[in-house]
């Protein structure tokens, strides 16, 4: 499956640098949209979902490809830079910003 500059499930990806994460033996691949949206394809029970992890509460558009991770306590973490030119919230330019996995959901914080 290729990722670039195709349309998958109607969502149009750009060429950036995909990043990819496995977490309990299940492989999330996550990458920058062309809208500037985080997206997420995970393989569950040999279905890849996508997921736009933009929807989260408070995560700002990424204005660079968000790199993800496993902490040593096996919880999945992606990490990016974030755009005050796409959120209202000026104060957030170029700030690191985290997503994380707890609890069953996505969660945003800022670094």
């Amino acid at each position: 499956m290729s990722i670039f500059g195709e349309s998958i499930d109607g969502v149009i990806v750009s060429a950036r640098q995909p990043d990819g994460i496995c977490r309990r033996q299940r492989g999330r691949v996550v990458y920058r949209g062309e809208d500037s949206h985080i997206f997420e394809r995970g393989d569950w029970s040999g279905q890849w979902l996508l997921n736009d992890l933009s929807a989260t509460r408070g995560t700002l558009k990424a204005n660079a490809d968000p790199r993800g991770f496993v902490d040593a306590n096996g919880a999945a973490r992606i990490v990016y830079r974030g755009d005050e030119y796409m959120h209202p919230r000026a104060s957030d330019d170029n700030m690191l910003h985290e997503l994380f996995y707890s609890g069953g959901q996505w969660l945003h914080r800022d670094l």
